[in-house]
């Protein structure tokens, strides 16, 4: 399984109606909306980076989305 995160910068306004069409992916497992420099972030597990580098194009040109950058995960630490 590959995790891959998304911070997302919206035009002003658009935030509650982006977030409203990232739940219709069904790669998305978790949205948050931000105060800061980002105003949403993504988490998106898959099988293969291949297969989410395709969504994630769909979220960068997503109507409402001025900017996006990609963080990929490589491995998970819980915390005891």
């Amino acid at each position: 399984m590959v995790d891959m995160y998304v911070l997302a910068i919206c035009d002003s306004g658009r935030s509650e109606s982006i977030t409203s069409k990232l739940h219709e992916i069904n790669e998305v497992a978790e949205i948050h909306r931000l105060y800061g420099c980002f105003d949403i972030l993504v988490k998106m597990s898959g099988s293969s980076t291949k297969e989410l580098e395709d969504i994630y194009s769909k979220i960068k040109y997503m109507d409402g989305i001025k900017n996006a950058s990609t963080l990929i995960g490589f491995g998970k630490h819980n915390s005891q």
